[in-house]
């Protein structure tokens, strides 16, 4: 059975990411007292939206990069697939929080996303 090394490094990487997205937003609610939705509030639309989009996009990704590890695929493929979708997650989140101003950001951390994510997808198809 292969030894997942490489998974078991990232996906706690972006298991801590994803706690500190999380706790950002309950931190904003519970500063500005809105329990649900964003109550009209532009910064936690964007920084509830940042969260949400990392947990629509990122779970998908990890478990294909996860199986295309478990597969064989070599080694520099699959730190490539996590590396990718993790400077993706990073910059589509710091764009779409304000901390990166240009769009591009956003938009290339999304096309990394896609990359990453088709890539191991078609990997896989293809093994």
């Amino acid at each position: 059975m292969p030894s997942l090394a490489i998974s078991s490094f990232y996906l706690p990487v972006f298991a801590l990411m994803f706690f500190v997205i999380t706790i950002r937003v309950g931190m904003f609610r519970a500063r500005t007292q809105i329990s649900f939705g964003d109550g009209g509030d532009k910064t936690l639309l964007k920084i509830s939206r940042a969260q949400m989009n990392f947990t629509e996009s990122t779970p998908i990704a990890l478990l294909l990069f996860v199986l295309v590890e478990y597969n064989g695929a070599p080694a520099v493929l699959v730190h490539g697939l996590f590396a990718v979708l993790l400077l993706g997650r990073l910059s589509h989140y710091l764009q779409l929080t304000g901390a990166l101003q240009p769009i591009i950001f956003r938009m290339g951390g999304m096309i990394a996303t896609f990359l990453s994510i088709v890539t191991g997808a078609v990997w896989l198809l293809a093994s």
